[in-house]
């Protein structure tokens, strides 16, 4: 089994280097009290999404027959293989090692898996963790898929077949290096990812602390002062500004095909911009050319019920005029002066408009509180000179256009950041990972032996049944 292999590499049956293989046990409730069962923490497939953080801290307390528990308590270098569970997007055939860690999570309760999984025991001659590597990018690989069967909501794998798939053998001392060099990297992407996971909120906050200057007009004091302008602001009511008062939209049922009368949902703009893609057609006569329900280009949307943290999301509508019509769940503002449409649209959006809608919003013990009329129209909006108004929806939309450059650079990172550990373990497997050095520096050990001596000692392993010594294996 030498195809495609570095020439120091064999190959073999994943089945022909294993010493055990059983089935898990989900056993009983651990209420019912028998001498003839004892307690133990019982690992299931919800374990496996948070595997890497958790190691099965959440396993269930189970009751499992002592003569069962005796065969199936887990071991330091098991790898638990799933194979029943999965679904349409997410194949059957995941899987984990157990390592001390797992363990050492209340030591004085043994581990077993459900019976969704087979524990699988490698030879002692085998790093169980470049193994468990080798079984995740074969997973991840879809391969897998080939070996599953049954329904789309339970899929079950086809161990009998799995069991055969060939498995790429290094010399230990070189499993031993791959194994401890994949555990560093993926670390390292873990510990990427995370940073990468807060960044969104980092972008957030930058966002609201621009508005939050600009409003209370720190953004452009310095500007103020080179230009020889006072500190120049009115203190108004959104109702002031708005050529009619605030109308609610109107929500019929929608339906499954073409109509002439098209209207937007509310995720339309709840990220705050317009998405016409966001949109439901409606089998309605088309409303008169002077409804206040079509929108035309420039209103303004608020978003009057929703959950507590989406409740008075504001969004510009810069679609055509009289192209969409609006939900009931949307209010329409349309201004006296469009020029002020961009200043108005950043201020409903700053942290002291959205506070003031939530602290006045109905029914916020519920999943969708609602901000009526009155309060959209008492709104409290600050009006500086128009000067001065042009200047901090400038720096607004310059900082903006930064925070969208940097989002999209994270965006990016984090897709490669998804693809990268499987580049990362297709060159391992392909032998590359470790450098030539590294590779002559592990061959001049004492302990160095070939491949093919290793799959010697696994089979003498397997048919005494019992371990035998061991050269320079690491775990």
């Amino acid at each position: 089994m030498k195809n495609n292999l570095p020439e120091r590499w064999c190959g073999s049956k994943l089945e022909e280097i294993l010493v055990f293989v059983l089935g898990g046990d989900w056993g009983k409730d651990p209420s019912i009290q028998n001498k003839d069962f004892s307690n133990a923490l019982c690992i299931r497939g919800s374990e496996l999404k948070n595997w890497q953080r958790d190691k099965g801290r959440s396993a269930a307390l189970r009751s499992i027959k002592i003569t069962s528990l005796e065969k199936r308590r887990l071991k330091e270098n098991d790898i638990l293989l799933e194979i029943s569970g999965g679904g349409p997007d997410q194949p059957v055939g995941r899987t984990v090692v157990i390592d001390k860690e797992v363990l050492n999570i209340e030591p004085g309760l043994p581990k077993v898996c459900t019976n969704f999984f087979r524990l699988l025991r490698p030879s002692s001659n085998i790093n169980s963790t470049f193994l468990n590597y080798y079984l995740q990018s074969f997973y991840k690989s879809g391969e897998v898929v080939k070996y599953q069967g049954g329904s789309n909501n339970l899929r079950n794998l086809k161990f009998k077949d799995y069991k055969k798939i060939s498995i790429p053998i290094p010399p230990i001392l070189e499993q031993n290096k791959i194994a401890e060099r994949l555990d560093i990297i993926m670390d390292e992407l873990k510990t990427t990812h995370t940073k990468l996971d807060v960044f969104p909120k980092i972008i957030k906050d930058f966002r609201q602390s621009v508005l939050h200057k600009a409003f209370s007009g720190e953004l452009t004091k310095m500007w103020r002062k080179g230009s020889n302008l006072h500190d120049k602001k009115e203190n108004k009511q959104l109702i002031d500004l708005l050529s009619e008062r605030p109308r609610n939209g109107f929500s019929p049922k929608g339906v499954d095909f073409v109509t002439n009368v098209k209207s937007l949902s509310l995720g339309a703009t709840t990220s705050g911009k317009f998405d016409p893609s966001k949109k439901k057609y409606l089998d309605i006569d088309r409303p008169s050319k002077d409804s206040h329900l079509w929108l035309k280009n420039g209103d303004l949307l608020v978003q009057r019920s929703n959950s507590l943290d989406y409740v008075g999301v504001s969004a510009i509508y810069d679609g055509i005029d009289d192209d969409f019509i609006y939900p009931d769940l949307m209010m329409k503002l349309r201004l006296k002066d469009k020029n002020l449409t961009n200043y108005i649209y950043y201020q409903l959006s700053s942290i002291r408009v959205r506070e003031y809608f939530r602290k006045n919003a109905s029914g916020t013990a519920g999943n969708m509180p609602k901000i009526n009329q009155r309060i959209v129209s008492e709104t409290p909006i600050v009006l500086y000179s128009e000067e001065e108004q042009q200047e901090i929806v400038r720096r607004i939309e310059e900082l903006f256009a930064i925070a969208d450059q940097l989002e999209v650079k994270c965006k990016l990172a984090k897709e490669k950041l998804v693809v990268l550990p499987y580049a990362i373990l297709d060159k391992a497997f392909r032998g590359e990972l470790l450098s030539e050095k590294e590779l002559e520096n592990i061959r001049k050990s004492p302990d160095w032996e070939s491949s093919e001596k290793l799959l010697d000692r696994i089979n003498e392993e397997k048919n005494e049944g019992a371990s035998i010594p061991k050269k320079g294996v690491r775990k």
